[in-house]
């Protein structure tokens, strides 16, 4: 079996028949604390999320290539961060578009554009949480606007199910006002608190 962590070969041999979730469980506690593996390739096909989650019990070929990647868990959860941030800076732009669609009676491309947005906004909770836990910490009781961060999560959700009730029953009056007067200062306030946890987590 040939392995490669970040460029470099692992000389040493791995147990015959060993699946791939024991290759990296037995390199993760190689590595350095401050560092995770973020990319997996199996004879030069990169494993996306699910092909991954697929090969991950299955027993490796003695001439397999393994080429696996490693970061900093730090730059991790900022570039996380601030990809959802951005995602939520392109969002801004399409609320208008999608209530005057709504607006005009194209309902269903905007409801199914609507679901994309609230899958953006679902992130960010997730990656909130997420990059918390790459970094050990609590990032929920980080103050921003005055307000711990926590608050910010339970406002979002509340948010979002006033849009997943709208879109229940079928109002689109409601569900247009929603996205017109409540989610581009939302959009805006995330973008920024997002931002400001990255560059926290920068600068630490």
């Amino acid at each position: 079996m040939f392995v490669t962590l970040d460029g470099r070969r692992i000389t040493r041999e791995f147990t015959p028949g060993c699946t791939l979730q024991m290759l990296l469980d037995e390199l993760r506690t190689e590595l350095p604390g401050s560092r995770l593996i973020v990319s997996v390739a199996v004879d030069g096909q990169l494993c996306d999320e699910d092909e991954l989650e697929k090969a991950l019990p299955r027993p490796l070929e003695p001439d397999a290539q393994i080429d696996l990647e490693s970061a900093d868990r730090c730059a991790v959860a900022v570039a996380a961060l601030r990809s959802v941030a951005r995602e939520l800076g392109d969002i801004r732009p399409r609320l208008a578009q999608l209530t005057e669609e709504l607006q005009a009676g194209q309902i269903v491309e905007a409801v199914r554009q609507v679901g994309q947005l609230v899958q953006v906004w679902q992130r960010c909770r997730d990656v909130l949480l997420q990059s918390g836990s790459l970094r050990g910490c609590d990032l929920t009781e980080l103050i921003f606007s005055d307000r711990p961060l926590r608050e910010h999560l339970l406002e979002l959700a509340a948010k979002l199910r006033g849009i997943r009730d709208a879109l229940d029953a079928r109002d689109m009056v409601l569900l247009a006002d929603l996205l017109h007067y409540e989610m581009p200062p939302l959009c805006q306030l995330w973008h920024d608190l997002l931002l400001a946890v990255a560059d926290q987590i920068a600068e630490n």
